[in-house]
């Protein structure tokens, strides 16, 4: 007999002491000595995953349905399945964001009534966490590029703003929206390609002129020919 390894079926044995059999092999035998017989085994299909397996029968005699399972998994799986189907569902697994777009279609007017009358009563504090946020985001993304107007030099924040060195600019706020620029470029981590601090009169300036007058060399290399020349006239003679 070859060492730590079970009698009957020949698994390696773990634990205390020196047990000639493994657990499942020791219950069988035991049962065999109280029954003179093996445990009856009967031929299962799975409710679920439709598959035939060999199951002991005393695993099933308890059972309150008619169902048999091959695992715990497949049991949970369809006991969610018929649980759903019982309460008015149709059985499918969804996720929490499905399940809260499902929930928000079928009570939209109740929903939508509780958010007025909420923020009526709230207006106030709502309006104050709202500036607060932009303010803290606005500061993190003006400290990310520099801090300070690249153009003039100027370093308080109300006269700051983020510049889209690429003309790009419209095409950004069109995409995500006009209030959302700086938590967009916080969710991006700050990129620095297209982007840098100005202050609102050096960034204007450009938009309008081509050229801020804090650096006039540039105005020599600048087409003044307008981006959108309107629409040709014609005057009848």
């Amino acid at each position: 007999m070859q060492k730590n390894k079970c009698i009957s079926c020949g698994k390696k044995l773990t634990g205390h002491g020196k047990p000639k059999r493994c657990l499942r092999c020791s219950a069988r035998e035991r049962y065999v000595r109280k029954h003179g017989r093996p445990p009856m085994r009967i031929r299962i299909i799975c409710e679920m995953c439709k598959k035939e397996k060999l199951d002991y029968l005393s695993n099933h005699k308890k059972s309150r349905h008619k169902t048999y399972f091959c695992s715990n998994k497949c049991r949970a799986k369809w006991t969610g399945i018929h649980n759903s189907i019982i309460r008015g569902g149709d059985g499918l697994r969804k996720s929490k964001s499905e399940k809260d777009g499902n929930y928000y279609r079928i009570n939209v007017k109740k929903i939508r009534k509780q958010r007025k009358s909420y923020y009526r009563k709230n207006r106030i504090r709502i309006l104050a966490q709202k500036k607060e946020s932009d303010r803290k985001a606005k500061q993190a993304v003006i400290n990310a590029y520099g801090g300070k107007c690249e153009c003039c030099g100027e370093t308080i924040i109300e006269f700051l703003t983020i510049d889209h060195t690429k003309n790009d600019g419209a095409i950004h706020r069109r995409k995500i929206g006009k209030k959302n620029v700086y938590k967009d470029l916080i969710k991006r981590g700050f990129p620095k390609d297209g982007y840098r601090i100005l202050c609102f009169n050096c960034n204007i300036t450009r938009g309008f002129y081509g050229y801020c007058p804090h650096h006039l060399k540039e105005k020599s290399s600048i087409s003044h020919k307008p981006f959108h020349a309107g629409r040709k006239r014609i005057i009848a003679g």
